[in-house]
């Protein structure tokens, strides 16, 4: 599974590749990742422009102009320069004023939500604060890890760490 520094490097790369510009066009496979989402859908964001790429946790976040895109990697799940013919995998192509991008998943592990801005869901709600943020802040941060539980245990709970 990409762990937190793999969807940080994804984060970086997004922006760069994406920030600032304005969807035209995209393609994708129903069923997962989109889960809950039908192809037809993302059209909403079609004339939209990309204000900002964030993470929390290992969850991803495409801002547009309306909507937030909420994209979790899972196991297999990346984001490269649109290849010809498409990379086997590629789950949604994206077509952007600054070029076109590919979400590839093997495995389907990976999972796509789409959110009206400012919007939330479950996945989110319940997740602590971010792990490299809250590294600053040592004092929090030796809060949070004590208190008689197995280390394992708390790494692995999200809603302590969010990205471990």
């Amino acid at each position: 599974m990409p762990e937190l520094p793999e969807v940080e490097f994804a984060v970086r790369k997004l922006r760069d590749w994406m920030a600032g510009a304005t969807v035209e066009a995209i393609e994708a496979s129903p069923g997962k990742p989109l889960r809950d989402l039908a192809p037809a859908d993302l059209q909403v964001l079609h004339g939209q422009r990309l204000t900002d790429v964030r993470r929390r946790g290992k969850q991803m976040f495409l801002d547009f102009e309306r909507h937030t895109l909420l994209v979790h990697l899972g196991m297999t799940g990346k984001w490269i320069p649109a290849e010809t013919p498409p990379r086997g995998g590629t789950r949604m192509r994206w077509r952007l004023s600054s070029g076109a991008f590919d979400f590839v998943d093997w495995r389907r592990f990976g999972r796509v939500r789409l959110l009206p801005i400012g919007g939330s869901h479950p996945e989110v709600d319940k997740l602590g604060p971010d792990a490299l943020e809250l590294c600053a802040e040592r004092a929090e941060f030796a809060r949070r890890v004590k208190g008689g539980r197995a280390i394992k245990l708390v790494l692995m709970d999200q809603s302590v760490l969010a990205g471990v």
